[in-house]
């Protein structure tokens, strides 16, 4: 397949991360709702697992090796971080083998997480697992054939022409 270089994602609208978020928040409030059926307590623990792993590990060693990020200017402008202050130092090119692994534990820290409290209650780990499955699906489909971030392990852009 030939992309066009006009069909690549080169900047993200709101439209475009409200569109993502309302998909991501569908396993995150499953979870948020299966935790907090016992606790309260682990419902904020989770919370703040979240935002460790998504706004501090993956972020820090993800997104800042993104030309979205670099772009950025002082505020993120991405499918999943919209106006997040740019933090960090931006840091193109591919992910090393410690970004890769700390993106790695920080994602299956944040998705595994809920798992405890899920298996109490089959159709939500179902519904938990299913909308994971969707979202990366969708990525995969709809993102990674126009994504501008050559180095990235998801990345299926394979031949531009017209550039």
């Amino acid at each position: 397949m030939t992309l066009q270089d006009a069909d690549l994602k080169k900047t993200y609208t709101f439209t475009d991360y409200i569109s993502w978020t309302l998909l991501t928040l569908i396993p995150v409030l499953t979870a948020i709702y299966g935790i907090s059926r016992a606790s309260v307590l682990w419902t904020i623990v989770y919370l703040i697992v979240m935002a460790i792993c998504f706004a501090g590990i993956i972020y820090r060693f993800f997104c800042t090796h993104c030309p979205h990020y670099k772009n950025a200017g002082q505020s993120t402008k991405c499918i999943f971080l919209w106006k997040v202050p740019a933090y960090f130092d931006p840091r193109p090119g591919p992910l090393s083998f410690f970004d890769r692994l700390m993106v790695s534990a920080g994602f299956i820290i944040a998705v595994a997480f809920p798992v405890y409290w899920l298996l109490a209650r089959p159709l939500l780990l179902i519904i938990y697992a299913l909308s994971w499955a969707v979202l990366f699906i969708f990525l995969y489909k709809y993102e990674c054939i126009r994504c501008i971030y050559k180095d990235c392990p998801m990345n299926r852009v394979t031949e531009i022409s017209g550039s």
